[in-house]
């Protein structure tokens, strides 16, 4: 026959086949012409009658006939994928889906992962068969192991957690074409929940494992793996995984650590806040470390003071929690180092308070006069700066500071500090007691005890006007001197 007329007849041919097949979805899965089948245009010609034949008789329900026809053609083409799909439809038309299974089993040995075969053999209903002791399971596992298919891969694994076998679920995913099907993902996705439910945290967290290796652990994953470590205990898989990089986000840190401590694992919580400097992302989670310190610590004042703050807003967190034990202890050193890590205008009279402990007379005075001059009305401040004058023989001004401020209303025990301290001073410069001034110190106060004082003054004890006024009430409250 002529290519042309060959052509022709193979083109009409394919027509009529179509046709006939319209009603099977096999048909436009497959295709008839040559290209479709696979087949040189020789072989499809020659083969072509008998695909006919067969066709028409499985139309017509005539199962001998199609039968024979679609074996025959198997048998001249046994390698032929489509041809072998074309055999297994027929064989499941007319009732024989063992021998389709048989036939598609065949093929999958020839091509193993043919998606076309896969998807045929999994389309054909399987009684699945009642397991329900661990001997049928093991008995139903050995039977896949012979003739291993996607379908008995998931039963068996599908069987296995039931029974919480779980060492013969995983099992299944040793086979690798079936742990990258959609069935052995599904059965890796319930063999890693069903060992969560039956707190087999081990084999949860080599699930875990196995899928980072593969690139295909998600992010919800990674975090539902470290919850899972956590409430497996397993400490020495969350250090050995975060020493190579895995679970070092801050918060994880922070979750680990809290953990530690709410478990009372003090000694290996003190280990882990010493060997671990975490790079915190925002105060709030620094916040969180520092308060792990200064709790669970094994000294937390050391171990807050040689912490490097990484927020500004930490600072005097750091500072308050640790500066009063430097200071009861005479930590002077260590006071002033922390206090560096703060700006020079905060807090002002921790400042003072060492500068006073370490006899630094000149930055006690300057810190003494900023002191004053963010409260000047406070006769703390001005009890403060007056004495930090005179310890730096600058006693003229602390007098005449005293002399501006007089009378010194406010806290009485400090008050009396003062008048005292500017008595002292006029006796050491009696020019500070002008008319001017000794008018202003000699009206009389409201307490006995005051006017007493005032008595005692230098330009006043010996002005009997003054004494007079100042003492003229004779309060009983007034001692012998007076």
């Amino acid at each position: 026959m002529k290519e042309n007329n060959l052509n022709r007849v193979i083109g009409w041919s394919g027509l009529l086949l179509t046709s006939l097949l319209s009603t099977s979805a096999l048909a436009d899965n497959i295709g008839t012409s040559a290209e479709e089948l696979g087949l040189s245009d020789y072989r499809h010609f020659v083969i072509y009658p008998r695909l006919d034949k067969a066709l028409k008789a499985q139309k017509n329900n005539d199962e001998a006939t199609a039968i024979r026809e679609f074996e025959y053609i198997h048998q001249q083409v046994a390698d032929n994928i489509p041809l072998s799909l074309y055999l297994a439809e027929a064989y499941r038309h007319f009732g024989h889906d063992d021998r389709a299974r048989l036939l598609l089993e065949d093929q999958l040995k020839r091509y193993p992962g043919d998606a076309r075969l896969e998807r045929s053999l999994a389309a054909i209903p399987v009684e699945v068969k009642s397991v329900t002791t661990v001997e049928e399971l093991l008995a139903q596992q050995k039977a896949c192991d012979a003739a291993p298919t996607l379908r008995c891969r998931s039963e068996v694994g599908q069987n296995a957690l039931l029974l919480a076998q779980l060492p013969v679920a995983r099992a299944q995913l040793n086979d690798a074409t079936f742990a990258a099907s959609p069935e052995g993902k599904t059965l890796r996705t319930d063999l890693l929940q069903r060992a969560i439910y039956l707190k087999q945290w081990s084999q949860a967290d080599t699930l875990y494992n196995e899928a980072r290796q593969q690139n295909t652990l998600s992010a919800v994953e990674r975090r539902q793996r470290f919850d899972v470590l956590l409430a497996g205990q397993l400490d020495d898989r969350i250090l050995a995984l975060q020493s190579q990089g895995i679970f070092t986000d801050p918060q994880s840190y922070i979750t680990y650590a809290t953990a530690l401590a709410y478990r009372s694992e003090k000694a290996r919580l003190q280990r882990y806040l010493i060997e671990n400097k975490p790079l915190f992302t925002t105060d709030a989670q620094e916040k969180s470390w520092l308060y792990l310190l200064s709790k669970y610590s094994s000294n937390p004042v050391q171990a807050l003071a040689n912490y490097t703050v990484q927020f500004a807003d930490n600072r005097q967190y750091v500072v308050g929690a640790t500066l009063p034990v430097l200071l009861k202890e005479g930590q002077y050193d260590a006071a002033q180092k922390l206090l560096a890590i703060l700006p020079a205008n905060e807090m002002l009279e921790e400042r003072y308070a060492v500068s006073v402990a370490t006899r630094n007379k000149a930055e006690a005075l300057r810190l003494a006069r900023l002191l004053y001059q963010q409260e000047p009305a406070n006769l703390t401040r001005l009890d403060q700066l007056t004495w930090q004058l005179m310890q730096n023989e600058q006693s003229r001004e602390a007098a005449d500071l005293l002399l501006q401020r007089y009378p010194f209303q406010g806290d009485a025990r400090v008050s009396q500090t003062l008048m005292a301290r500017l008595a002292s001073l006029l006796e050491s410069h009696p020019y500070l007691a002008t008319p001017a001034k000794v008018a202003i110190l000699s009206k009389p106060l409201p307490l006995a005890e005051q006017r007493q004082w005032q008595s005692q003054l230098p330009g006043i004890a010996d002005n009997c006007p003054a004494i007079v006024r100042l003492l003229g009430d004779m309060s009983p409250s007034y001692d012998a001197a007076a």
